[in-house]
C-alpha cells in the first residue's frame, strides 16, 4: 500500500522517527473493466495496472476481479491519467467512492473541476485536515471522496483532502516511492509529478542503465531548490522483466510467540516453511528483541511469507 509519512531523519538518511502516519487509497468503487492478460483493469473512470509486486486482499489475484466488483486500490501515479496498483482489496459496496488525481480546469465560479478527466463539483464537500477550497489550484494533487451524479452530471464530493506533498525547504530529507516518468537521464527524470536527479545516487536493485519511464523507484535523499536530489537509489521492478520481488523487514523481533507468529518492524511475519535459511543463527536463536532481518517474496493477507532470517 502507499503511506505518507512524517518525522526526523537522522543525518544519514538511514532512519528516522514518525510523527504523523496518513495511509488513504487512492481509488475506491465499482471495476468497470478487467484484462487479466494485459495486466490491468478500471476502476471510477482511471485505468489501472498491476505487476509483480502487486498485493491482494479478499482476492487470489487478478484473474479473480471481475467487473461490477467494488475495490479499494492503493497506487502509484503512472502517467497519461494511469496508475500502477501496489495493493488491490475487495470491498463490500461502499457509499461513497474515492478518486485521487491533479486538479485541472479549476473554476471557481461553478465551484468545479477536473480529475483524471472526470468533472467534479466541490460546492457540498468539507475540507479536511485544516484545508480549504481556496487553497485549491491546478496541478495540486488531491483525494476526493464522493457520489456520481445521475446521468453525465458531474461527480459530488462531499470531501477533499490534500494529496501527499513533499517538503519544499532546501535540505529536507525525503524518502519516495514513484514510477519514473518523463525521463530524459538519471540527471532529470520525475516521480509523482516530482524532479529527480540521481545523479550521484547510490543505486541497488539493477543496473542504472535499466531506469526509465515505467521503472518503479525508491529513492532516498533531500529537497534542493524544489528538486530530489537522491543519495540513494533502488530499482525495485522494471516492465517485462519479471524477476524476484523481495519484501523486507529490519529490526528487533516483538510479540512473539512462534516462528509462524510474530512481528519485525511492525510487520507479521511466518518463517516456519521448510525452506526459510537463517543467516548469523539458527531458529533457536528467535526471540523478542533480537535485531533481525526477514525477506521474502509473498505478503499474504498482510503476512510476509518468510524465506530468510539474517541475525544482526
Amino acid at each position: 500500500m502507499t503511506v505518507m509519512v512524517r518525522g526526523s531523519m537522522d543525518a544519514t538518511l538511514q532512519s528516522g522517527v514518525a510523527t504523523h502516519v496518513l495511509s488513504v487509497p487512492e481509488l475506491r468503487g465499482p471495476v468497470t473493466a478487467v484484462d487479466a492478460t494485459a495486466g490491468w483493469f478500471e476502476v471510477v473512470g482511471v485505468r489501472v495496472s498491476v505487476d509483480d509486486a502487486t498485493l491482494y486482499a479478499g482476492l487470489s489475484g487478478l484473474d479473480a476481479l471481475k467487473p461490477a466488483q467494488n475495490v479499494q486500490v492503493h497506487a502509484l501515479p503512472e502517467g497519461s491519467g494511469r496508475m500502477r496498483a501496489t495493493r488491490v482489496q475487495w470491498v463490500a459496496a461502499a457509499a461513497t467512492q474515492r478518486l485521487w488525481g491533479a486538479v485541472q480546469g479549476l473554476n471557481r465560479s461553478t465551484k468545479s473541476f477536473q480529475l483524471n478527466g472526470m468533472a467534479v463539483s466541490y460546492g457540498q464537500a468539507n475540507f479536511a485536515s485544516g484545508w480549504s477550497a481556496a487553497a485549491l489550484s491546478d496541478g495540486v494533487p488531491v483525494y476526493v471522496q464522493g457520489v456520481p451524479a445521475a446521468g453525465s452530471g458531474a461527480f459530488v464530493a462531499s470531501e477533499i483532502r490534500r494529496a501527499h506533498a513533499l517538503p519544499d525547504s532546501t535540505n529536507s530529507p525525503v524518502a519516495l516511492q514513484g514510477i519514473v516518468e518523463n525521463f530524459t537521464s538519471p540527471q532529470l527524470f520525475t516521480l509523482q509529478g516530482v524532479r529527480v536527479n540521481a545523479a550521484t545516487a547510490q543505486i541497488t536493485g539493477g543496473p542504472a542503465s535499466s531506469i526509465g519511464n515505467g521503472v518503479k523507484l525508491d529513492v532516498v535523499g533531500r529537497m534542493v531548490q524544489g528538486q530530489l536530489v537522491a543519495e540513494r537509489l533502488r530499482i525495485r521492478h522494471v516492465p517485462g522483466t519479471g524477476g524476484p520481488v523481495v519484501y523486507e523487514a529490519t529490526g528487533p523481533v516483538a510479540q512473539y510467540r512462534s516462528l509462524s507468529n510474530f512481528r519485525v518492524n511492525g510487520q507479521l511475519a511466518d518463517a516456519s516453511g521448510s525452506n526459510v535459511s537463517f543467516v548469523n543463527g539458527t531458529s533457536l536463536g528467535m526471540r523478542n528483541g533480537v535485531r533481525v532481518r526477514v525477506s521474502g517474496s509473498k505478503v499474504l493477507e498482510g503476512v510476509l511469507v518468510v524465506t530468510q532470517v539474517e541475525f544482526l
